[in-house]
This record gives structure tokens, sequence and C-alpha cells, in this order.
């Protein structure tokens, strides 16, 4: 049973083992399934067909049908009011209100995460819409007062949580000081009453009196007192320096770190030292000390009087706090409970349903504000998938059916309009095809180099990477997030963020792996799975072997061409060839895609003028490079009496020694390779003019007789002026139709773009009362007649066709065309030079570490080669598996978006951005932007 999947719905037909056939509702594109065509449209390498369309629903409907619309997640709207003020449009204050329901939303979820509530989300977008039409319809209410209640029960949520919250704060703050207030009235009775008595131990606090003085006198008559209170500890050396400049030393702190671990309400711990600044007693000196204190902010604490008596006061105020603190969080939890538990019928946690109410409301009517409103009902245009056309009218036709105020579908034809990119991707498709879009975004139908990038951005990539140790380093990691892509993302994983481009690196592994093992290398050592065609020699010299001439080593390099002398030349050499091959071949699919844009949109000029010599000169002057490459190879030269020419001599004596081949033609005779090597020139050198010169005089004369003709037209319609453009509205089944001309019905298929002559007065028509506000009032009294801004944004836009600035553009295209086919063929020899580097790198690292140890050593220190093996690995994850990774992945993206796409790619395209709900609930949400911007005019 054969399946496909795309998105256009199509029928697909699958034949089982026995031959029956059954048919199944899915999607595909167009195939062959033994013998059955399977209908479908193919939308990767050519973006999806769209239509202009417009629709017009009554203000009561909106949300409900808008609903129904971003379901689909196929239709792209236009902002026809861009020209107007953002406070004006219809749903503005609504989505500040749903700003700030998100704004008390997210308080809330800080709230419950505080006090350890668990939220759950729906099961899918899907079942929380559905959930959200069965609310409303069980309440019985329009959707605004819907949107109102929850409203106002998410603000009398926040105004509840937010003073109960103070409330706890302030509590908490009072037990934080009570605390604080024991251990300071405690520990400097410890610290002062020793030095008070004199002679008594400090911390023999038993046998001390219970009551502390403001002043103590000491046995010597000396009056002292002291300061105390709470400091941060890493203020205690500044506080210490600072007391000592006021004080000129007259003061000494001591310090007591805290043993118990405060925290603040928020849960944060503070570290804070008790200081005790003896004194001898002034009043000025007191001043200074608490000058310093109050600069610090410090905590001071009065600790006259009796220590057991405000002991006990203080135990018995804490218990009171403790008591209000444990009343206060346990109405919290009670409200918090009211938001985390599920409301009836719906799944998930409440406030988690009204996150997504507010989303989702705010997503709908930031679209309506893109609609025109007047009179009731609301205007939009947008475009659509012309695949998915059908299911937008089936929903507006049961939405007719449900006496909803809605207008079918009507597409807009004759417009100059630029429509979005579209491309239905996978998970497979969609990293290579946001390399693509991060170079620029095709223009609509244009060749998306995606197609081609899925195989020759890894391919590219394995041949600069290419080590067979290395790729299955890379191929079996990518494999591990194919694999378990789930639990990464779950468990939020390091590798979580690799999960969306897992199969663009398993194709890099796959790749660089092949390459590898075409290159006989593995992690710098080669591989000797094949017996090699070459005869074993103990002085391991090129020149000693010997070749069996019957054997031909199937696949890759030989072996033994790593114990050559020459094997850097050879290899260098080889690599060298391949890569232009590549680029050469690569560029010429280029132009090939460039000419299928041109026979696409039907441009004879870009076909015949810019196509035509563009593949002609690359294939005339680089296609015989390759031509040769290949001739040199397939030719046996060690029966010659010379050696093979060099190919870049051979290239370069084509301009300049008239192909002269010397005394070693690479094929034929002389006289054969320089006749050709002669032609290839003139017909390179022709092609330059023709890329120059046609196409600037082709539109010149083009735009000569167009002009001509359109000054011949004005002066025809001058004659009679044209009334304003009226737009087409629902029909009137009152209205006679061989005394009025009949109006074009709402749900008429198209709006032609022409202008009406000589509409009849709206007074003269015989329309219903209702529909009479459906009509754009025109009054043949008025010079200017009132119309509706989305046709303002329909008018065609003409520009001036300059003949100057179209040839110095094109004089910069052929410039860049004729020396960038040089220079971009030589910019392909990264894939040589990228290679080299990694495999010599590799070769050093593995002879200064672990094959130092175990080549040539009879008696190899098993100790040593454990350390040097974990330093290689930490070396080769560290320089080769990270650094040259990112580097080749740079290298392949340079080669993408230079070489290859500038042949054939504009990407003057936007990208199409669908109304849809997919996006709820998601922590990164898109922003809701204007696609429009991006623009259509100016496309």
């Amino acid at each position: 049973c054969f399946f496909f999947k795309d998105a256009a719905t199509t029928e697909i037909y699958t034949r089982s083992l026995v031959g029956s056939v059954r048919c199944v509702q899915e999607t595909g594109y167009q195939r062959r399934v033994h013998g059955i065509q399977i209908v479908g449209q193919m939308s990767i390498f050519r973006s999806e067909e769209m239509g202009l369309y417009t629709i017009d629903i009554g203000k009561d409907y909106a949300e409900e049908v808008m609903e129904e619309l971003g379901k689909l997640s196929c239709l792209h709207f236009i902002d026809v009011n861009d020209k107007e003020q953002i406070y004006k449009r219809a749903y503005t204050e609504t989505i500040r209100r749903c700003d700030d329901a998100s704004r008390r939303i997210k308080y809330v979820e800080g709230i419950c995460s505080k006090y350890h509530q668990e939220l759950k989300h729906p099961q899918s977008v899907e079942a929380f819409l559905d959930s959200v039409s069965k609310q409303i319809a069980k309440k019985g209410k329009h959707s605004m007062a819907y949107f109102d209640e929850i409203e106002a029960t998410l603000k009398s949520g926040e105004e509840y949580l937010i003073e109960q919250e103070k409330e706890a704060e302030k509590w908490n703050a009072n037990k934080i000081d009570l605390d604080q207030k024991r251990y300071v009235l405690n520990t400097v009775a410890e610290i002062v009453l020793p030095r008070a008595l004199g002679g008594v131990k400090e911390g023999a606090f038993n046998i001390l009196p219970q009551k502390m003085e403001k002043v103590f006198v000491d046995n010597q008559g000396k009056r002292f007192s002291y300061v105390t209170g709470l400091l941060p500890t890493n203020e205690k050396e500044r506080f210490g320096r600072l007391l000592y400049r006021k004080t000129r030393g007259n003061a000494v702190p001591i310090w007591r770190d805290l043993v118990k671990k405060i925290r603040d309400f928020a849960g944060r711990e503070m570290e804070k030292s008790l200081f005790v600044v003896l004194f001898q007693e002034s009043e000025s000196l007191r001043g200074l000390i608490m000058k310093a204190c109050e600069a610090f902010s410090a905590e001071t604490y009065d600790t006259t009087g009796d220590i057991t008596t405000q002991e006990g006061e203080i135990i018995a105020r804490f218990g009171d706090v403790q008591r209000v603190a444990v009343l206060t969080r346990e109405q919290i939890n009670n409200k918090l409970k009211t938001f985390s538990s599920s409301l009836e019928g719906i799944e998930g946690s409440a406030l988690i349903f009204y996150k997504w109410f507010f989303e989702r409301a705010k997503n709908i009517y930031f679209t309506l504000n893109m609609f025109h409103y007047a009179d009731g009902y609301f205007t939009g245009l947008f475009w659509c998938p012309n695949s998915k056309r059908a299911e937008a009218e089936a929903i507006l036709e049961n939405a007719k059916k449900n006496k909803v105020l809605c207008s079918g579908l009507k597409q807009v034809t004759g417009h100059d309009k630029t429509p979005p990119t579209y491309f239905r991707t996978n998970d497979f498709i969609r990293p290579f095809q946001d390399i693509v879009f991060t170079y620029g975004v095709p223009s609509y139908r244009e060749a998306n180099p995606t197609l081609f990038t899925i195989v020759s951005f890894p391919l590219l990539f394995g041949i600069m990477f290419g080590d067979f140790a290395h790729g299955l380093v890379l191929l079996t990691l990518s494999s591990y997030i194919c694999l378990r892509k789930d639990h990464l993302i779950k468990t939020k994983s390091m590798l979580a963020d690799a999960v969306d481009s897992r199969y663009l690196l398993l194709m890099m592994g796959f790749f660089s792996a092949f390459s590898g093992f075409l290159y006989n290398d593995f992690a710098a050592v080669p591989l000797n799975f094949i017996p090699s065609c070459y005869q074993k020699n103990e002085e391991l010299k090129i020149a000693d072997k010997t070749k069996d001439p019957s054997c031909v080593y199937p696949i890759g390099l030989d072996p033994m061409w790593y114990a050559a002398e020459n094997e850097l030349q050879y290899v260098n050499s080889f690599k060298m060839k391949i890569s232009v091959i590549i680029g050469v071949a690569q560029m010429v699919i280029g132009l090939i895609l460039k000419g299928m844009n041109a026979v696409h949109f039907n441009s004879s000029i870009d076909f015949f003028f810019e196509f035509i010599p563009q593949i002609i000169f690359m294939l005339a002057f680089f296609g015989y490079m390759n031509f040769m490459i290949i001739i040199k190879w397939v030719t046996d030269w060690s029966s010659q009496k010379f050696n093979a020419p060099a190919i870049i001599t051979l290239l370069i004596g084509v301009p300049l020694k008239g192909s002269d081949p010397g005394d070693v033609p690479l094929y034929g005779n002389g006289i054969l390779q320089q006749k050709i090597g002669q032609g290839i020139l003139l017909i390179s050198i022709l092609c330059v003019p023709v890329m120059l010169f046609a196409k600037p005089f082709i539109l010149y004369f083009q735009h000569k007789d167009d002009k001509e003709h359109e000054e011949k037209s004005k002066n025809i319609e001058m004659k009679e002026p044209k009334k304003p453009y009226q737009i087409p509205q629902e029909e009137s089944k009152q209205e006679s139709i061989e005394e009025k001309k009949e109006p074009v019905p709402l749900d008429a298929p198209q709006i032609p773009l022409e202008e009406e002559k000589n509409p009849a007065p709206l007074e003269e028509q015989k329309v219903d009362p209702d529909e009479k506000k459906r009509l754009i009032l025109h009054d043949d009294n008025e010079d200017k007649a009132e119309e509706k801004p989305l046709f303002d944004y329909l008018k065609k836009k003409h520009e001036k066709f300059e003949f100057s600035e179209a040839f110095i553009h094109q004089l910069i295209e052929t410039i860049e065309y004729v020396l960038g086919a040089i220079s971009n063929t030589a910019s392909y020899l990264r894939l040589w030079a990228l290679s080299l580097a990694h495999a010599q790198l590799s070769k050093v690292f593995f002879e200064m570490t672990l094959g130092g140890q175990i080549l040539g050593v009879k008696n190899p220190n098993f100790l040593l080669i454990f350390v040097y093996f974990v330093v290689l690995a930490g070396i080769t994850f560290g320089v080769l598996m990270c650094m040259d990774v990112l580097e080749c992945f740079l290298h392949a993206l340079r080669l993408h978006w230079v070489e290859f796409q500038s042949k054939f790619y504009k990407a003057l395209g936007y990208r199409f951005v669908p109304f849809t709900f997919s996006a709820i609930g998601q922590k990164k949400q898109p922003p809701l932007l204007k696609p429009q911007n991006l623009s259509l005019i100016h496309i």
C-alpha cells in the first residue's frame, strides 16, 4: 500500500498486494502508482497559486465567521486601512483590553507558580476552540458579553490577589523584623554586658543581669554607650571605614554574622550581619554614628529595658503575626484554586482557558482591524490558495445557511498586485526552506531553490567535511535527535534546540560519512576494506610499486595512495578538479532554472536574450574546461612520451594564445584542438553584446509603441469623462431590468476593476431600505465621490519606463554575470580547500597524540594511549566537530546564496502569513504584523 501526504486534498488510489483497488481520501502530488494516476499539485518547486478575494461580514457575526476561517489557516488578509491612524480603527480599544487581560493573566500565573499551583493546558487548540463555542452557547450571550464577563473576573481576581499579596508581604516583613529583633536583643546583651561589668567572659549570659541600659558605667567609672543594628554582609568594610573617618577612631564596631538564614517574601536569601558600635557616651558622637547608619540604610534597634520582658513580648507578637500570615496565605491559595481548577465542561485550568481566549480574541480583532468598516459591515481583502478556496466557500455557505449575515467569496481580477509566496512544507523540508528564506523569499511562482538545496547543501557540506569517522559521529548524533525528539523537548535538553534542524543534520552527517568513505579517510587513518591494486613494498615509495593493469579499484581512493610520497599532490589535484566540475554543474542548473522561470512567466526577452546567451557562455568556456578535465582523466598518459598538459595552462591559452596547445595536445591533433578553442572563444565573445544590448532596446521599442497607443486612448476618453468606480453590491429584487442597470450581486464570483460608465443615481434605484446602507453614495454634483479604501488599494500603479535606467541595469547585470562566472567558478575551489584543511588537521591531531604511541612502538604504554586518546577526542570535538562543522556550514551557505542562487533567484517575494490560531498557547508567539508592509505595492 502506497501512501503520500501533502496539503492539497485529493483522492489517492492504492493497490493492495492481492490486486484490489480502494480509494483513500487524503492528500498527494501527481504520481502514478501501479499505472494509476494520482492527481494533485506540486507545491515545493513553485509556490501555491493564489487568488485575491473580498468578503463582507455583518458586525454582529464577524467574530463567529472569523473564528471558522481561522481554523482553515489559509487566508492571508491585507490591511486596506494602512493609511488610517491606528486609534481610528474599529477594534483598537478591544485589542488594548486584550493586552491588559494578558498582563493580568501573566501576573496571576506568576502567583500560581510562587504558590505551587499547577496549571493544566487543553489537549489541543482545536479542542479549545470547540470549548469556547460551547461555553458561549451555554451562557446564551454574545461573544463580546462573554469577553466582558471574563475580563471582569480577571480584573477582580487580580485586585484581590494584589491586596492579599501586599498583606502577606507586610506580615512576612513583620515576622522577619521580630525574628531579627529577638536575635539582636540576645546577641547585644552577650556583647555589651560583659564589657559593662568587667571581668565577666563574653557568652556567660546566664550569670548577667537581665536589663539593658542606654548608658553603662564600667568599673573604672567611665561612661560608655552603644548603637546596634543589622547591615548587609557585603557592606561591612565600607561601613567600618566610614565610621572610622567620622568618629576619628572613637567608635569600635563589633560584628556578628547571622547564623540563621533569613529569606524575604520573594524567597531570596538575605545575608546580614549584626553590628554593635561601642563608644564613650557623647551626644555628638551618637549623632555621627546614627548618620552613618542612615547612609547605609542600616536597621537599628533600641534594646534598652528588661531583656526577659522584651523577649516575651516578641514571642507573643510573633505568634499573632504567624497566625495572620498563615490565614492570608490560605486565602490566596483558595483564590488561586479557582484559577487552577477547570471550568465546567472545559479541559485544562480556567486561567489557561482565559489566556487562550484572549489570545484568540486578539488575533481575531487584530485581523478585523485590517477590514474596511462602514454601515455595520466589514469588507475584507485577502489572498487564498486556489487549493483551499472550496473549503473557504463551504464555511461561508454553511454560515449563510445558519442565517449569518455574510457574503461568499468574491474574486478580484484585473489587478496588478503580487500574491504572497506559500509553500507546503513538512519537518524534513522546513530547515532547508528556512535556509532559502534567510536569503530572501521567492517571488510569486518563482522557482524555489529549496528543491535542489535539499540535496546540494548537505552534499557540498559533506565534500568539505569529508571524513568517515567524523561523519558517523554527526550522523549518530542527528539520528538520536530524530528518534528522541519528543523526549528532548519534554525534558528541555540541551539538544532540544536542534530538534527543528534534525533532518538537516542527518543529511549533513550522511554525506560527510559518504564523502569520507570515497576519500578512504577514517580520522586520518586510511581504510583497507578492499585490497589495493598496488603491490606492497617495504620502502613505501610509489615509484617502487607496480599496479595491476587489470585491477580497477571499485569505489573511492586506493588506500595505498596515503602511503605514497606524492599523496598530497595527487589528492589535491583530484579534489580541485572535482570541485570545479561540481561547481560548474550547479551553476548550469541555476541557469536552467532561470530559463524555466522565463518560460513560466512567458518572458521571451529573458529567455532568448538572457538565458540563451548566458547558458551558451557558461557551457562554451567552463563546460569546455570540464570537458578537458575528463579527457585528461580518461587518457592513459603512461604510454605517452610527454607528461599531461596542465588544464589551467590550456584554459589561459584560449584567449591569450589563440588556443595554441603547444607541443603536447590534449586530444586529437593540435590543429583540431586549436580550432575548437578558437570557436569557443568567438562564441563566448559574441554572447556578451547579446546580453548587453538586446533586452534594453527591445523594451524601449515596446514601451514606445505602448506610449503612443496610450496617448491615442486618452484623446478618445477625454470626450466622455468616466464616473467614479462603484463597488458591486447586493442585487435588488425590485429593480426593473428594462429601466435600470442591474447592480452586481453580493455573491458575484468576480469583481472587475474597470470603472463603470454613467452609474444610475442612488435615489433612482429601487432598492430595499436595508440595502441602501450597503451602497456607496455617488453624487453627480460633487467633484469627488466617496470610495472604499479597499479599492483605493487595488488601483493599478503605472511605473514610468526609463531607457537609461534599463540600459544601466542591464550593463551591471552583464558585467556581473561575465566576471561572476569566472569568480564563482574559482569560488568552488573552497570545496577542495576546506576538505584539505579538515584532512590535514585530523592527521596532525592524530600524529601528535595517539599516533605517536601506537605507530612503530614495540612496547606501547596503555596508560599513555588512554590519556592521548582522551586528548585526541577533546581536540577533535572542539576543533573539528564544532568549529569546522560551523565553518563548512557557512561556506556551503555562501555557495548556495552567491554562486548558485544568483543565477536565477530574484527573491523579491513576501511570505504567506495566514490568519490562524495555531500559535495560541506557544511561549514565543509570532508578532502580529502587517504582512503587506513587505510590500505589495512596491514589489
